[in-house]
């Protein structure tokens, strides 16, 4: 039984004799009946005693309780030897340890029964038991009273408070937020069967990150360990401090507990669930009350409460383009390529993060309008696809790129947090044009974070080309095309030259290559004279399908700054009277040499040795050779 909670039985008593009968129910001690009163019919055998036992039979129900008992133990704080009565209704109440009954005496007529209430309520948990005699008037001596024997025991209802291990058994558990933030450390991966964490020390349950506008529920087990069903009502409240006030202002809506109210069986339990639904990027805050119903307040607080702070935060998926880091003015990112001669391809790589702190799926694809782009996804990237197909690299319309698969359709890739995905954009020039796409990269569940990435290009043939621009300073640092480009397709055909910020009276040098495509013609480059700028070598022939390093030196004396300077090359065609493969290369960087002879003093006593290094009429012949070619070299 449920403490301070009245609970009622019955029993009946028959009476089948021929004659009417008194009987009164009464204590049963050691030393006999307690609270029976002497009758002196039934002190001496008479046949009139005689006859009312024979004539009048006794039936108790309900049946299996007849029988003769021994008395037991019952509580310590109710007197084994009393009995309280009282006239309730006209009849009378008899109370017996923490059994109430009624009517405790009363009179029987023939062939009928009388139905006695047995009531029990009890102020103090344990078991209690009380042996009752039912004594009949005008019973023979011989024949003893009828036992009853009433037992009830007293339960505090209640549920399991103390035990974190078993109400939050489907959540992780961890001493405090500091254990916690070590366990998850920079490459914790969450997973989405994480919904949260419980701290003891600050008794807070945490949910994970969760989007603004969907759903998150945690259950708690709550468990029933008595003999006893237990009533309980579930409710979340605001915490009262003003601290908390303003980043839970709208707790009580993002909150909600089911069921509100709810019994448990005995040895049983029932799992209380709450939802967490954030309405905006902002920390929530709240408390989660869980009573047993019912109780008196001198009940221990821990048997029948249950109480602890939740906290949970909503969040968007982010991510960021790590590269390309070339963008428009209009902050759109684009990856530009050199200009490509026919038949030509160049590589540049995709990179995206997961910038966010929940785990993000992402849906990559490419609009290109013919095959001059190409999206490739090394071997790891494959791995972290989750839809989409993916084509065999010998369908890659015969191209082939060892380690790489090409992605012609759109594919969708799960980023935890802090995670990175690498893509290779491959641009062929299949065509004389400028070539373009769009790479478009759209973010689940924030359509803010979509991004299109421009891709641009150049299909070109020329015969002469300037490319491999790469930097040679002395911080080592490498060449970064991050200029913001006004208009790109307009500006794709420049080189540029990006030295960085220098210092005066400091040399550097960057490094690019001029090349001749063609396989007839020579050519003859000439650098105009620029401020604070030389190239070495400034002038010089280009035979056909040959290539020759220039190097751009940049040193000013005094602060100086320049910003999308045009340098001109002049470049044209040129012939030699002789064939090709007769005449050398040249360029300013090569010089002629006089050797002349040198006739040492004789000294006495040695022979004059004479030492001749070169021929001063070869030298005079070559001088003149070199001369005429010179001369031929710059006939247009």
């Amino acid at each position: 039984m449920i403490i301070n909670i009245k609970k009622q039985r019955q029993f009946y008593i028959e009476n089948h004799g021929d004659f009417e009968f008194r009987y009164s129910i009464v204590k049963v001690s050691n030393k006999g009946l307690i609270g029976q009163k002497p009758n002196n019919k039934q002190r001496g055998s008479t046949r009139e005693g005689e006859s009312g036992r024979t004539s009048s039979q006794l039936m108790l129900g309900p049946p299996g309780t007849r029988g003769r008992g021994q008395r037991s133990d019952s509580l310590s704080n109710v007197p084994s030897t009393t009995r309280r009565q009282e006239i309730v209704g006209g009849n009378v109440r008899a109370q017996f340890g923490m059994f109430y009954l009624y009517p405790a005496s009363g009179t029987i007529s023939s062939n009928s029964q009388q139905t006695v209430t047995v009531e029990c309520l009890a102020e103090n948990p344990g078991r209690c038991e009380e042996v009752l005699a039912i004594d009949v008037s005008d019973r023979a001596p011989s024949e003893p009273p009828v036992y009853y024997k009433l037992s009830g025991e007293v339960v505090i209802p209640g549920f399991v408070t103390q035990d974190v291990n078993t109400i939050f058994e489907e959540h992780l558990i961890v001493a405090n937020s500091d254990v916690l933030s070590l366990s998850q450390g920079p490459n914790y991966k969450p997973e989405k069967a994480d919904v949260g964490v419980y701290m003891i020390e600050e008794n807070k349950f945490l949910f994970s990150y969760v989007v603004v506008g969907q759903k998150a529920c945690a259950r708690y087990k709550i468990l029933n360990s008595r003999m006893v069903p237990c009533d309980i009502s579930c409710v979340v409240r605001q915490p009262q401090t003003k601290q908390m006030s303003k980043s839970s202002s709208h707790g009580s809506d993002v909150f909600e507990i089911s069921p509100s109210r709810t019994t448990i069986q005995p040895y049983s339990y029932v799992y209380c669930t709450v939802n967490f639904t954030p309405s905006a990027i902002q920390n929530y805050n709240a408390i989660v009350e869980i009573n047993a119903e019912g109780l008196h307040q001198s009940i221990p607080l821990k048997d029948r409460n249950l109480t602890f702070d939740i906290q949970g935060e909503g969040t968007l998926p982010s991510i960021s383009i790590m590269k390309p880091v070339t963008c428009t003015k209009k902050n759109q990112p684009v990856i530009q390529f050199s200009r490509l001669l026919l038949g030509q391809s160049q590589s540049k790589p995709l990179v995206i993060e997961n910038t966010g702190n929940i785990p993000t799926r992402i849906l990559v694809e490419m609009h290109a309008p013919d095959t001059s782009f190409t999206l490739y996804a090394p071997d790891e990237t494959l791995d972290m696809i989750t839809e989409g197909v993916v084509e065999k690299p010998a369908s890659a319309y015969g191209y082939f790129l060892p380690g790489l698969t090409p992605i012609r359709r759109p594919v969708t890739l799960e980023l935890h947090s802090k995670e990175k995905v690498t893509f290779e954009v491959v641009c062929r020039s299949i065509h004389i044009s400028k070539l373009n796409a769009e790479i478009k990269i759209i973010v689940e569940d924030n359509r803010f974070e979509d991004s299109t990435i421009l891709v641009v290009g150049e299909g070109y043939e020329d015969d002469i080309t300037l490319d491999n621009v790469r930097g040679s300073s002395k911080q080592g640092t490498e060449f970064v095309e991050d200029n913001i480009l006004e208009s790109v397709t307009a500006d794709i055909g420049a080189v540029h030259l990006n030295f960085g910020d220098c210092a005066i009276n400091e040399l550097h040098q960057m490094t690019f290559t001029l090349t001749n495509h063609s396989s007839t013609d020579p050519y003859r480059f000439s650098w105009g004279p620029q401020p604070n700028i030389t190239f070495v070598p400034n002038t010089g022939h280009l035979h056909p399908r040959c290539s020759k390093d220039i190097i751009a030196e940049f040193k000013a004396g005094d602060p100086v700054s320049f910003q999308n300077q045009a340098i001109p090359c002049k470049v044209v065609k040129i012939t030699f009277p002789q064939p090709l493969a007769q005449v050398a290369d040249w360029d300013d960087r090569m010089k002629i040499i006089r050797w002349i002879s040198k006739k040492p003093r004789k000294s006495l006593g040695s022979t004059a040795d004479e030492e001749r290094v070169a021929s001063p009429s070869k030298v005079t012949k070559k001088d003149s050779k070199a001369d005429k070619e010179k001369k031929a070299a710059e006939k247009v």
